[in-house]
């Protein structure tokens, strides 16, 4: 499975360490949770650190039941974006392909275009028609979404984000709809174009591999988490990775701290962005922060 595979769960569901490195990882941090408590000793509340995986599965809802209780107490609720239907519908417009050397059909040669179009009319059907507006990070999102189960009305974020309003607490974001672009653009068309490819020829193990992550995200398996997504990233995608990752955990992992400093906050982010020495539960506990986990599945 390509690193493509999951970025497109909705560019976060993320592995947060290098497939080729070996670390020591402290069996706590692989606690199988995917909710903990953050405290610090000179902070006056409480703050809770939420993995989310980006899919409407109503099942994964039930998996972090302890959630409901949570937004009834905190302040606030951080998601890595706050959802603006203008904002993403704008920002939508970077998976179409402004010239033709972004076209699919111009940048794959006829057999590999037959073979996409096949198995678009197979998978997406009717869509399949947009197929030639897109570019081919536009056309794996597709694939992806056609392939995952949907049995809610919309994302697990999307919802959190409905209820916590509901309850009265403020919603914000970690991150903007055009940050999260412009890390997509650090994918050259020729990645695209292998990515692409890949899943084509490798459909039914892509879709072996999203039932995975969804049976470990349910189990509230980390370490299963960290396997997976692991296998999701070449030694090549180093670079690209880093902009991916490493840097965005950093950058949400200043604003956690300061955020928590203030108020007392739900922060609801990714499940593989919790794990790993470059993830926030480590950045967190390197921060000051004891971490604590509220499940133990």
């Amino acid at each position: 499975m390509k690193n493509i595979l999951i970025l497109s769960f909705g560019i976060f569901l993320v592995a947060t360490l290098q497939a080729q490195q070996v670390h020591k990882v402290n069996e706590t941090e692989l606690a199988h949770s995917l909710v903990w408590k953050i405290i610090k000793s000179d902070l006056k509340d409480t703050s809770y650190l939420l993995g989310t995986i980006h899919l409407p599965l109503q099942k994964a809802f039930s998996a972090v039941d302890t959630v409901e209780t949570i937004l009834e107490v905190v302040d606030r609720a951080y998601f890595e974006l706050k959802y603006d239907p203008l904002s993403f519908a704008s920002q939508g417009m970077f998976f179409i392909a402004q010239h033709d050397s972004e076209k699919v059909k111009h940048i794959l040669n006829p057999e590999e275009y037959q073979l996409l179009k096949s198995k678009a009319e197979e998978v997406l059907q009717g869509k399949a028609l947009v197929v030639d507006m897109l570019k081919p990070i536009g056309i794996l999102s597709m694939f992806t979404i056609a392939m995952t189960p949907v049995d809610t009305v919309g994302p697990m974020d999307v919802l959190l984000q409905e209820a916590a309003k509901k309850k009265g607490v403020k919603v914000g974001g970690l991150e903007t709809a055009e940050q999260q672009i412009e890390v997509l653009k650090k994918m050259t068309i020729t990645q695209q174009k292998e990515e692409l490819l890949d899943l084509i020829n490798n459909f039914d193990l892509y879709t072996s591999q999203i039932d995975s992550l969804i049976q470990a995200y349910l189990q509230h398996d980390l370490a299963a988490l960290k396997r997976l997504t692991d296998e999701g990233f070449s030694v090549s995608s180093h670079e690209f990775k880093k902009e991916l990752l490493t840097k965005r955990n950093i950058q949400m992992g200043q604003k956690i701290e300061s955020y928590a400093s203030k108020h007392s906050c739900l922060f609801a982010i990714g499940a593989a962005h919790l794990i790993g020495e470059e993830g926030l539960i480590f950045l967190l506990r390197e921060r000051g922060f004891e971490l604590i986990p509220l499940y133990q599945k």
